[in-house]
């Protein structure tokens, strides 16, 4: 287990359908790959698939399902952590996640976030209700029509304004004149900070840039 992240699911499907689709959530969760494929590949079956530890019957009906995956499947990134627990498995509404278990080198990995929940809404001076939050979508957009869409959000009071995952990703004319220009309207109007979209590699320098202006 040391090496392993532990996953644990409830299946709400018939009990002649559970091993089928249990098997199923593994491959999906994990290599994505047929099972045939995955077998005969001896890196993917020895280092990749995970296994069933557990698939009991539950009284009210449906399973509980217990999964180990290798920690290579979760990477260095949260959001590829985040689709191994409950990527491609939330199309299916037959599958719930219910908890998880970090291994240790998964904790050292993924310490946690630096602030949390009490340090976003200190950071807000929001405390007492529900907070709000956009994303801002460029394609399409000149850079005046995204500031002008960032002030309308801003000063509607939106509490974070979010960079669409586009702009780290793809080319898109003067995105980053785009960025700065969102940034200005987030502190101008002293209210929504401008929270980045930034777990791909390729944002670190753009996000920089963005933040100097």
């Amino acid at each position: 287990m040391d090496t392993r992240l532990e996953v644990v699911y409830r299946l709400e499907v018939p009990s002649e359908e559970q091993g089928t689709f249990a098997r199923a959530l593994l491959l999906e969760q994990t290599v994505e790959t047929p099972e045939e494929v995955a077998l005969r590949v001896p890196v993917v079956r020895e280092r990749l698939m995970g296994e069933i530890v557990e698939l009991e019957p539950l009284e009210a009906g449906g399973a509980r399902l217990v999964l180990q995956l290798p920690v290579e499947t979760a990477g260095v990134d949260p959001a590829q952590f985040v689709n191994v627990l409950f990527g491609n498995a939330s199309l299916h509404e037959q599958v719930i996640l219910e908890d998880f278990e970090l291994p240790p080198a998964l904790f050292d990995r993924f310490p946690g976030p630096r602030f949390g929940i009490e340090g976003v809404r200190a950071l807000l001076g929001v405390h007492d209700r529900p907070l709000t939050a956009s994303a801002l979508k460029p394609v399409g957009l000149s850079v005046d029509e995204l500031a002008v869409l960032c002030r309308s959000l801003a000063e509607g009071g939106i509490d974070v304004i979010k960079d669409d995952h586009y702009w780290p990703i793809i080319r898109l004319p003067r995105s980053s004149c785009a960025c700065g220009a969102a940034r200005k309207w987030c502190r101008r109007c002293r209210r929504a900070p401008a929270g980045a979209s930034c777990t791909h590699p390729a944002c670190r320098e753009r996000l920089r840039r963005c933040c100097a202006r």
